[in-house]
């Protein structure tokens, strides 16, 4: 499959913002205000979808949130869409996107957890690049700035500055600061760890993969692309409980469901 990859963002480019899923952004305005101001601080400018400071467990109908999209896709001054933050619902969006657009009319698109959605589609249907990447609440919108490593790779990436990027910071953070207590409070980083390796080896192949559990919500779909000859990567979301992680149990079933559905 040969992908198309979307033009490189330029200082001065419009970004969009939306919110395909959860409806949080309304709830922690502070955060996207961070946000944008750190993107206009770097010379870019920002337009916000219609429904994006909805409040709810999602932001607004699926065809609302799809429209917020779909007029992103259109609008040929927007040169990149960075999502608000994941959620559960990003799959009711699927039959409402315009796929034949955004292959005509590609543009950097970042996000990650619920937001694997769209990405498998738009892979499948538009065949476009995108960003499996930072988003406005969970990254952007840090105290006091975003982390310097975060923000440093991004522009390379998404500029195109460098073909080759390092994989590890120096430091990472897994710390849980409750966003309605902590407004002004910065996370504490800690010295990151060594890989470990299960198997040496090398392989060369497409990057695909995404959110473990929302992987799954797409299967048996037609938005669902072929893992074949590719490098899979996962991650899995928070557990139930804010703060608290996945558990390994359900890592298990849903490893379990991608072997039985041909995966690996």
């Amino acid at each position: 499959m040969n992908l198309i990859t979307p033009e490189p963002l330029k200082r001065g480019d419009t970004i969009g913002f939306i919110s395909p899923s959860s409806g949080l952004a309304g709830n922690f305005r502070y955060r996207v205000k961070r946000a944008i101001r750190w993107f206009k601080k770097q010379g870019f400018k920002i337009k916000l979808g219609k429904n994006f400071w909805k409040v709810g467990y999602i932001a607004g109908e699926p065809e609302e949130r799809a429209n917020d999209l779909n007029e992103m896709i259109y609008n040929e001054r927007i040169k990149a869409i960075i999502c608000a933050i994941g959620g559960d619902h990003s799959i009711q969006l699927l039959k409402y996107i315009d796929f034949k657009k955004f292959r005509s009319n590609p543009k950097i698109f970042s996000g990650f957890s619920d937001i694997t959605v769209l990405h498998l589609a738009f892979y499948k249907i538009s065949k476009v690049q995108t960003f499996y990447g930072p988003m406005i609440l969970t990254q952007f919108g840090e105290y006091p700035k975003p982390f310097d490593y975060t923000v440093e790779f991004f522009l390379k990436v998404v500029m195109r500055k460098e073909r080759e990027i390092k994989i590890m910071p120096s430091n990472y953070t897994d710390q849980f600061l409750d966003w309605r207590k902590y407004r002004n409070v910065a996370r504490s980083k800690f010295k990151r760890n060594k890989f470990l390796w299960l198997r040496e080896g090398k392989a060369k192949g497409k990057l695909i993969g995404g959110c473990l559990p929302s992987i799954l919500r797409v299967a048996g779909t037609k938005y669902f692309p072929s893992f074949k000859n590719s490098l899979i990567f996962l991650e899995t979301p928070e557990g139930e409980k804010p703060g608290k992680p996945y558990s390994l149990e359900k890592v298990d079933a849903d490893l379990s469901q991608l072997k039985e559905i041909g995966i690996f």
